[in-house]
């Protein structure tokens, strides 16, 4: 048995047995995984780890998600849907995909992984912990204590265990439904209802750090700070000051792109708080320079990474533009909302 201690201060071994297991696999291995949480983030985490071994694309694998407190995203289930010999099910308490689904029992609460190959007989390899398939517990950047162990199944116990862990799983799988490209639109519209009825809900999960290669990033400019009658600058937790590069201590100067209009020389500054929390501060142009206003009000940025520019465009907080913004982000990427008593609303893609 392997003890695999996941620390957010330290790299992160999660996969790195199971990349093992599967190097020493037949290509009749079957890859079995239950979570109860699934988010973008975490699934490009396993698949970095896991793309350069030729096994993991052939051998056929098997996904069972939890949609308990909405939490798990759905594009994670698209992603996973379109892996090469994959089959995805999500788990339904009541059989029926309806707003009950997120909070209604019993639970799928599971983090494991197995392997089992048919030319050994059965179960092969095992891993199970606290960590779920997300990023803040196993993606780069991972920002949660976890804790996991894994084993290789003994020759003597194969039969026992496999007997114990398929009867287990079965009786899961059995309650759960294959997703299909109409169950995860059905999925995302019911879960944006529960998101919008319960905001703090989008504040419990940290942004990814796919943020970083992500194309479009939205934002509510909330309050805005500078000087009275601008209220050009932006203020984003480190998390989200990421879109624009690795964030650093030092201004940076930023090229932004409006239609026709360029401004180079915007500044990304950081700030400490009185509370000593970071932040990152963009100084968007003024309406003396030919900006626009953008206090209150919400921006959507493109990244150019053939130039380094980012593109920016700014409509009203509740208007059909920004809901479409916010759709699209939630549908193919991540949504949330900053900490605080003035949270504001956030998504990429």
């Amino acid at each position: 048995m392997d003890l695999i201690p996941i620390d957010p201060s330290k790299d992160s071994y999660f996969f790195e047995n199971l990349s093992n297991a599967l190097r020493n696999s037949s290509s009749e291995a079957v890859v079995r995984a239950g979570f109860a949480y699934a988010t973008v983030g975490g699934i490009q985490a396993m698949q970095d780890r896991l793309v350069n071994i030729g096994k993991w694309s052939g051998c056929r694998k098997e996904f069972l998600i939890g949609l308990h407190q909405a939490i798990t995203e759905p594009f994670a289930l698209d992603i996973l849907r379109r892996m090469e010999n994959s089959e995805v099910r999500v788990f339904l308490p009541s059989g029926r995909l309806t707003e009950a689904t997120f909070s209604a029992s019993p639970v799928f609460h599971p983090k494991v992984i197995s392997i089992a190959d048919s030319r050994l007989g059965g179960l092969t390899f095992l891993q199970a912990g606290s960590a779920n398939l997300t990023s803040a517990a196993v993606g780069d950047g991972h920002s949660n204590f976890e804790f996991a162990t894994s084993l290789d199944i003994s020759a003597e116990s194969r039969k026992r265990d496999t007997k114990s862990f398929n009867a287990w799983w079965d009786s899961a799988w059995a309650r759960s439904r294959r997703v299909s490209r109409q169950l995860i639109e059905a999925y995302a519209k019911l879960r944006r209802l529960t998101l919008d009825g319960n905001p703090l809900l989008r504040s419990v999960v940290e942004a990814p750090g796919s943020i970083s290669t992500a194309e479009f990033f939205v934002c509510e400019v909330g309050a805005g700070s500078g000087p009275p009658g601008h209220r050009h600058q932006i203020e984003f937790p480190e998390s989200l000051a990421r879109f624009f590069g690795e964030p650093k201590s030092q201004r940076r100067d930023l090229v932004l792109r409006n239609d026709s209009m360029v401004w180079s020389g915007r500044p990304l500054s950081h700030k400490e708080t009185t509370f000593g929390v970071g932040i990152w501060r963009l100084g968007m142009p003024t309406e003396a320079t030919g900006g626009e206003p953008v206090a209150n009000r919400a921006i959507r940025f493109r990244r150019y990474p053939g130039d380094g520019s980012f593109g920016f465009e700014v409509t009203d907080v509740g208007s059909q533009v920004f809901d479409e913004w916010i759709d699209t982000a939630h549908r193919f990427g991540h949504i949330g909302a900053t900490h605080g008593m003035r949270s504001r609303q956030y998504g990429f893609y």
